[in-house]
Formats: C-alpha cells, sequence, structure tokens
C-alpha cells in the first residue's frame, strides 16, 4: 500500500511541477484551465467509438454520409488554410528561426496570434475525432492519433513553458498544410 501512495504521491508531484510551467495567458481560454477536459473528452470519444458505437450500429446498415463528409472535408480545408495563414503571419514567414530561440512570452500580437493559432489548432483535434466516428474504417478507430493529437495543444500551448523551443519540432505550432492536401486528395 506504500508503494501505490508513493506513486501516486510522485505522479501528483510531477502533475504540479507541469502545472506550475504553465502559460498562464490561456488560464481563462476554453478547455485550458485545466487538462481535465481534454482527458474527459479523449476518454469519452474512446468510449464512443470502441464500446457504445459498435453495440449500436451492430444491428444496424451503414449511415450514408457523403455529403456530410464532403462539407466536412470542406471545412476542415478551410480551417487548416486560415491556420497556415495565421502563423505565417504570426512568425513563421520571417520572424522566427528553424535554430533553438527564446520563446516569445509577450502579449505582443504576433505572440498572442500564435497562441491563438496553437490553440485553434488544439480545438480542431477534437472535431477530427469525427473523422474517425464517421469512418467504417476498423483502423481508423484502433488509430492511437485521434485521441493522442488533443494532449498534445495543450502540452505545447499552456503545459509547456520552456525557455527555447525548436519551432519544427513542436507538432502544434507546425503549419498544418498537410491536413488540406491530405483532405483535398481524399
Amino acid at each position: 500500500m506504500e508503494t501505490v501512495a508513493a506513486t501516486l504521491s510522485g505522479w501528483s508531484a510531477l502533475y504540479d511541477e507541469a502545472w506550475e510551467k504553465r502559460d498562464r495567458r490561456v488560464d481563462d481560454w476554453q478547455l485550458m484551465a485545466s487538462p481535465w477536459p481534454t482527458l474527459v473528452l479523449c476518454a469519452a470519444y474512446v468510449f464512443l467509438v470502441k464500446v457504445w458505437g459498435p453495440r449500436y450500429m451492430r444491428d444496424r446498415e451503414l449511415l450514408d454520409v457523403r455529403t456530410v463528409l464532403v462539407w466536412y472535408n470542406a471545412a476542415q480545408v478551410v480551417l487548416s488554410t486560415y491556420l497556415f495563414v495565421q502563423l505565417l503571419r504570426a512568425g513563421w514567414w520571417n520572424d522566427y528561426s528553424f535554430r533553438c530561440q527564446p520563446v516569445d512570452y509577450s502579449d505582443g500580437p504576433k505572440a498572442r496570434l500564435m497562441l491563438h493559432c496553437c490553440w485553434l489548432y488544439y480545438l480542431s483535434k477534437f472535431v477530427e475525432f469525427a473523422d474517425t466516428v464517421g469512418s467504417d474504417s476498423e483502423s481508423n478507430l484502433t488509430s492511437p492519433h485521434p485521441v493522442l493529437m488533443p494532449k498534445v495543444g495543450p502540452l505545447s500551448v499552456c503545459l509547456r513553458r520552456e525557455e527555447k523551443v525548436r519551432p519544427r519540432l513542436s507538432p502544434a505550432r507546425r503549419p498544418p498544410r498537410h491536413h488540406a492536401n491530405f483532405r483535398v486528395a481524399r
């Protein structure tokens, strides 16, 4: 029992340490006040696609959602294009270096725009849950990508406050042009 208590105490200390390093500019933003909403949404998604969804659809025919998917994919292309352009404006175009550089934690317009883009990217990962729910491919439902990606956003936006960052290595800050290419090719 002491081992369990020590393990929980260690996890609690790690959580407290990470929480203290968060970017406080996003504390009042939707889903950023705590990591718990993200964890609950990801757990609900896994329950939906692994337990409830298969039971609900067991004796039903597949739904024809082609029209919905066309509009969904068009909206994803528009969102990805918007994020790409805004990330270029926020610093990728000429202010950022591909070497380590200090992170801009100021309240300047470009820093706030970059933060806003990262937050929109994070929210878009929850919208992309619909991508696998609407799919009849079992491989999409077992992929860890849709569940893990929403966790990358808050880690990059609010929980990983670092002195320096390599912009090209941070997935939540990477321009989302690959999503636009993927959506058009579908």
